[in-house]
């Protein structure tokens, strides 16, 4: 009876480490998500380039 109190009380203890690692996995990913887009943005509008009469950038 004692080894399957024990068994039960590891598995909870392996599932909350691991809903504990996805959520550090999904914050890591939205972060660095959120990095490149930044750049993305910051390197198409902030170059300092002009619209030419056509609607494309020339610098």
């Amino acid at each position: 009876m004692t080894t399957n109190l024990n068994t039960a009380y590891t598995e909870r203890r392996k599932s909350f480490w691991f809903k504990i690692g996805q959520a550090l996995l999904l914050v890591a990913l939205a972060v660095a998500v959120y990095i490149l887009v930044l750049s993305m943005v910051h390197n198409r509008f902030f170059q300092g380039g002009h619209m030419d009469r056509h609607g494309h950038i020339s610098r």
